[in-house]
């Protein structure tokens, strides 16, 4: 019997019914450091103090003596403190009795479960900041059984549907579906039971009958033997998503349908710019071959005062040739890219548009100034096209340089990268800083009013953005009031 309880782990002494120690085994003497004559025939509590006092009993009372005094096994968790630590023991306590039934002995099975406690501790610990953070998901949190029957929902996942989290125990997780976003649930829940995790969109429905769309990733739970044990989902709303989706295709189809309308109306006003502009050149033409005509002496003679009226009658048949010119130009930059384009000297371009205005410059008192680097290469483009940028651009630096001002035009032709750059810069009036990103809109003037001081229609520089545009090159501007103006615009090179 002895070497029996000397090979038990847990720690064993034999008590009379005065408390004493009768005998222990070879584990209670290894883990209390004791020899056994310094324990036989010592009182119990005396001898357990090597664990250090007890500090607690979840049971309040010493199993020894309920034994003794009821006859039947005691059990009893008792904490032990030593120090800083803390050490767990299951104490059970079994008498022995005679052939009357009294107890004589008792046989104290002391079983060290600390780290069982501890262990139990930390578990529960651990499932409650899990249930926490579950509880505090954005998502919708899902655990079924085995046989996909609700074990959990979370806080999140009520919200969704409108359940409080108590009433969906036990209801199979297909109850909340219906029609074939069941049967595609049931086929997602067969994939769960040959190991697999998915992703899908599904429509479930609410408490109140309402059709919410939802993501649902789901995954299989295994016990210790790798048993199906049940499934687990995070439950995403997207109705959110859907409601943005919906809007943004309709805003689509009523963008897209604009668009169209605005396509028409756009087709029709270049349709009526052509036309009338060809109707209106044909006549101008007409009359300013006639006044030139008068003013060359060839259909007789003319005094001063008719020569000046005629003048200024020529001058305005002009700009009014231009404008038309300038109308018509809108219309044919969209067609610029099938042009046929050739090789261009830049500088030699340069100067001629200079030589053409060059009058209008000197009538006003301006200088203009040239600074063109050698041996510049060449660039590809529609000659005629790119010349009306540069007069566009001078003419507009004449425009707004004011006479007696000391008046200058600087322009610089030079390479840059793999672009040739032109800046035109005047001493002008300048733009105001809010205006610059409006300026190359068609139409648009720094002054709309009917008495402004610088006539123009606002499409010059709108045509010239296009064309360069269509050239792959860039323009933009520079100006302050007061301190005149630099446009700049770049061309890519001939490679």
């Amino acid at each position: 019997m002895k070497t029996v309880l000397d090979s038990i782990d847990d720690l064993i002494m034999v008590l009379n019914k005065d408390y004493l120690v009768m005998d222990v085994n070879a584990s209670f003497l290894k883990r209390l450091k004791y020899k056994r004559e310094e324990v036989v025939g010592k009182p119990c509590f005396e001898v357990t103090k090597s664990f250090g006092e007890p500090c607690f009993s979840k049971s309040g009372g010493c199993p020894i003596e309920a034994t003794f005094k009821t006859g039947e096994v005691s059990k009893v968790t008792h904490t032990y403190c030593s120090g800083s630590k803390k050490y767990y023991f299951e104490v059970r306590a079994s008498p022995v009795k005679d052939e009357t039934g009294g107890v004589t002995e008792i046989v104290v099975v002391m079983r060290d479960i600390t780290d069982r406690v501890k262990a139990d501790r930390a578990l529960k610990k651990s499932e409650k900041l899990y249930r926490n953070l579950v509880e505090s998901m954005n998502e919708g949190f899902w655990i079924v059984d085995k046989n996909f029957k609700t074990v959990f929902w979370n806080k999140k996942l009520g919200e969704i549907l409108g359940y409080n989290p108590k009433e969906v125990v036990g209801r199979h997780a297909s109850s909340f579906f219906e029609g074939e976003n069941k049967e595609r649930l049931i086929n997602e829940l067969e994939k769960r039971k040959d190991g697999k995790s998915s992703k899908y969109e599904i429509m479930v429905t609410a408490k109140s009958g309402r059709q919410i769309p939802v993501i649902i990733s789901g995954s299989p739970l295994f016990d210790e033997h790798g048993n199906l044990d049940g499934a687990f989902a995070v439950v995403t709303d997207i109705s959110g998503i859907k409601k943005v989706e919906h809007d943004l295709i309709k805003s689509h189809r009523e963008l897209l349908e604009a668009y169209q309308g605005l396509k028409e109306l756009e087709k029709m006003k270049h349709e009526f710019v052509s036309n009338v502009s060809h109707e209106l050149k044909t006549p101008l033409t007409v009359i300013l071959g006639y006044i030139e005509l008068i003013l060359s002496g060839d259909m007789g003679e003319i005094n001063e005062e008719q020569r000046k009226s005629l003048e200024i009658a020529r001058k305005s048949i002009e700009r009014l040739n231009n404008l038309i010119d300038n109308l018509i130009e809108l219309k044919s930059v969209r067609s610029l890219m099938s042009i046929k384009r050739e090789l261009i000297f830049i500088d030699e371009l340069t100067r001629e548009a200079v030589n053409e205005l060059l009058p209008a410059a000197k009538n006003k008192g301006i200088d203009i100034k040239l600074n063109i680097e050698k041996d510049l290469p060449f660039v590809r483009g529609n000659r005629n096209k790119i010349r009306q940028v540069f007069l566009n651009l001078i003419d507009n630096a004449i425009k707004f340089t004011p006479r007696n001002r000391d008046g200058k035009i600087e322009i610089e032709v030079r390479e840059k990268g793999n672009s040739i750059l032109v800046a035109i810069k005047d001493n002008g009036i300048g733009i105001m800083k809010k205006d610059i990103p409006k300026i190359f809109n068609r139409f648009y003037q720094v002054d709309a009013s009917s008495t402004r001081k610088y006539p123009g229609t606002g499409i010059g520089l709108a045509v010239s953005k296009e064309i360069i545009e269509a050239h792959d090159g860039k323009i933009w501007v520079e100006s302050e009031p007061g301190n005149g103006t630099t446009v700049y615009f770049t061309i890519p090179e001939y490679i």
